[in-house]
């Protein structure tokens, strides 16, 4: 049985593999964060595979980096495989990666990022070392008054300015996702202050959070998702 224990361990003579998930809104502030990992690990950037697909990370995806997670490194001790989820990743593909996770080849690390983390599976966040970025980032005042009033505004708008509200906020999935998680904050604000009916604002919080989901999970239109979720409050 192989443990996932921290850097330049031991057992039984072989480097163990250490899973990492970082989890940031913040793309670059990521890069850094598996830069300083694979540096720390003295990886070559010849032994560094990224997995960066063009849409949410399907099975296939992850199957991709499963053949490259048998290749020996080549300048290193270690490889380390970093699969880049800013777009989502699916259901079925974190299913495949838990296979890689808890049967792990040796001398690797692989490093999922993601810019959340409420889409994660829980078998796959308790066999991985979870670096949270944004663990203490909350919305400034003014970010929390201007989505306030948007969300006022969604609430209260004709058919035809949801529309193009919806157009607006969801011109890519990365977009949808991030108003939909900063909507997501505010509203959960607003529960805890009281403000409002709360059981309506529950119900508008769980619509959102299956949006964001939705956004972050599968290949939905992104306008189309939000279009629904305007509706839908």
């Amino acid at each position: 049985m192989w443990y996932k224990v921290n850097d330049n361990s031991k057992y039984l003579g072989f480097i163990i593999m250490v899973s990492f998930l970082i989890v940031s809104k913040d793309k670059n502030k990521a890069a850094e964060e598996w830069q300083k990992i694979t540096n720390r690990e003295r990886i070559d950037r010849f032994d560094i595979t990224i997995v960066e697909p063009e849409k949410t990370m399907g099975i296939g995806d992850v199957r991709g980096a499963q053949q490259k997670l048998i290749l020996k490194p080549l300048r290193s001790q270690k490889k380390a495989v970093i699969l880049d989820a800013y777009l989502g990743i699916t259901i079925e593909a974190q299913n495949a990666l838990l296979k890689s996770l808890e049967e792990p080849p040796l001398n690797t690390i692989i490093i999922l990022l993601v810019s959340d983390l409420e889409p994660i599976l829980p078998t796959i966040i308790s066999r991985c070392k979870v670096l949270n970025l944004d663990k203490f980032i909350m919305l400034s005042d003014d970010e929390k008054n201007t989505f306030t009033k948007l969300f006022n505004k969604i609430q209260k708008v004709q058919t035809g300015e949801k529309l193009e509200l919806a157009q607006d906020f969801g011109k890519t999935k990365e977009d949808g996702a991030l108003f939909t998680q900063n909507l997501i904050l505010v509203l959960r604000e607003l529960i805890l202050d009281g403000e409002g009916d709360t059981k309506k604002l529950l119900h508008t919080l769980k619509e959102f959070e299956k949006a964001n989901k939705i956004l972050k999970t599968s290949n939905a239109n992104p306008r189309l998702t939000l279009e629904n979720l305007f509706f839908s409050i």
